[in-house]
This record gives C-alpha cells, structure tokens and sequence, in this order.
C-alpha cells in the first residue's frame, strides 16, 4: 500500500498543530509566571480573588485548547505543575462554564494590576513568541480599546481570539459568551446576520464612542511594535455611529471566519453591558 497520502498528510498537519499548541501553552504560562506580580501583600482582597479567578479560568482554558488537538494538560510539564496545586485542582472541578480563550483572560488579569494595559498585553505578546520568532498561536495579534468621550466611564480593551481555534470553535465562543456575559446579545445577532459578508443587523452607538485598534509584530519583523489600522469592513458596517480611528477600512477581516475574529466585539460587549448597568 503506497503512503503519504492525504490521510498521512492530515496526521502529520494535526501532529505539528498538537506540537505547536504545546509550545504555546508552556510559552504562555512561562510568560504569565514572570510577569504576575510575586508579593500580593498590596493587592487589595478583591485584587487577590480576581486575580485567582482568572488563573483557575486561564488553566481551564489551556486544558481544553490542549484535548481539541488530542493532548491532555499531562503533557504541558507547566500546566500539569499549576493544576497539580492543591487549590487550583479543586476549583478546576467545579469550574461552572465554558472559559474565555487564554490572551483574553490574560487580558483581563492586567486588568487587577496593570494602568498601562497596551503595554502589558505587548510584553505578553512578545514574551509568547516561540523559537526563531515564530507567533504563539494562543497569542492575539490585535487589540483595541473603545470608550465614550466626555464620559467618566472606564476604557474597554478587547483582543481577538488567537489562531489556535478553527472556526465553529470560534461559533462557539461566541454562543458560550453570550450566555455569560462576555458578548451581547445584539453583537451575536448582529454577526449571526452576517452572510457572505453581507452584514443584515447592525449595533448603533451614539457618536460620544471612540474606538481604536493596534496590531502587534508583523511590521519589518519588529515583533515588539505597536501599530494603529483602522477597522476592518465588517466591524464598520456592524458598528454604526462609532468613530473609529484611523477612519480607513483595513480589509474584510479575518477571511478564515464567517463572523470575523474581530477585537472589537469584546470591547464594545464590555461598553454595552457597562452602560446597561448605570
């Protein structure tokens, strides 16, 4: 029987992906490691108990992005360190949900101690990188940040998912985060009308909301720099009434994904459900 045909060229592809995954994990949590602060004894209670919470989520979510390429946390020598922390293991039991995707969690941990919030999510973007410079696939190459001017809200940041998820992974996300609050309602109908890149619903914002977007490290290989684009064709025709800056479309986005894998739908659920909540 001839071989290396197209079954053998599959095993090979999801043997190097499940490789790679393994990599990002370790890399991720090495990276997470050094720059978590060490002494807590300023963190106030509330900063401590987040700060646990989203670790407990961040291990949760790199167990599950392990067994979709047909690992298990066993074979990360960092994850299967962290879980194996009598605390940790216990609320990993009971965790009640679906996580988010790790650089978002990370995300929101530079949230309990970080003001430079870009800064933070550069120094984890750089830190994620693997040998010979090649992007961590756990990683989120885009960020953004919105906010209403004139308005003593706070700044929201979002981050795409990574290009470790396929695309009804993706789905996924987004259906297990409507249901916990990290998206909205209007957002996921909004992108459950999009069809061949026929946007059927939009979100209306008042003209008060800013919004922009920064890429990191694929510009002359300078894998530390942080670029400004403006937002993608989707992103504008979904969010009316936004000013975006830079104005100019970047592309249809992510092509790979019927809905986009956009920072913005984060950040804007953020600004949405904050302003349900005043």
């Amino acid at each position: 029987m001839a071989s290396g045909g197209p079954t053998s060229a599959k095993e090979d592809q999801r043997c190097r992906k499940k490789t790679k995954n393994l990599e990002g994990c370790d890399r991720l949590l090495e990276t997470y490691l050094q720059m978590v602060p060490v002494d807590r004894q300023h963190f106030t209670a509330a900063q401590k108990r987040s700060l646990n919470n989203y670790t407990v989520e961040l291990l949760k979510s790199l167990k599950d992005v392990l067994m979709k390429t047909g690992s298990t946390w066993q074979d990360s020598k960092r994850l299967s360190r962290l879980v194996r922390k009598g605390s940790y293991r216990r609320e990993l039991k009971t965790f009640p949900c679906t996580p988010r995707p790790p650089f978002l969690l990370l995300l929101e941990m530079g949230k309990v101690f970080e003001e430079d919030i870009l800064g933070w999510l550069r120094q984890i973007y750089v830190g994620m990188r693997l040998p010979h410079d090649v992007e961590n696939p756990l990683s989120a190459r885009t960020m953004c940040y919105c906010f209403r001017s004139h308005s003593t809200e706070a700044v929201f940041y979002g981050a795409c998912v990574g290009s470790f998820v396929g695309a009804e992974k993706l789905r996924k996300y987004f259906i297990a985060g409507l249901k916990k609050g990290w998206f909205t309602d209007s957002i996921v109908s909004a992108l459950e009308s999009v069809r061949d890149d026929v946007v059927e619903s939009r979100v209306p914002f008042d003209s008060e909301v800013e919004c922009s977007a920064f890429q990191f490290g694929n510009k002359n290989k300078v894998f530390d720099n942080m670029y400004k684009i403006g937002p993608c064709y989707r992103c504008k025709m979904l969010f009316q009434g936004v000013n975006f800056t830079p104005d100019r479309n970047r592309s249809r986005g992510d092509e790979g994904f019927e809905w986009g894998n956009c920072a913005e739908y984060y950040a804007f659920s953020q600004l949405c459900n904050a302003s349900d909540a005043t």
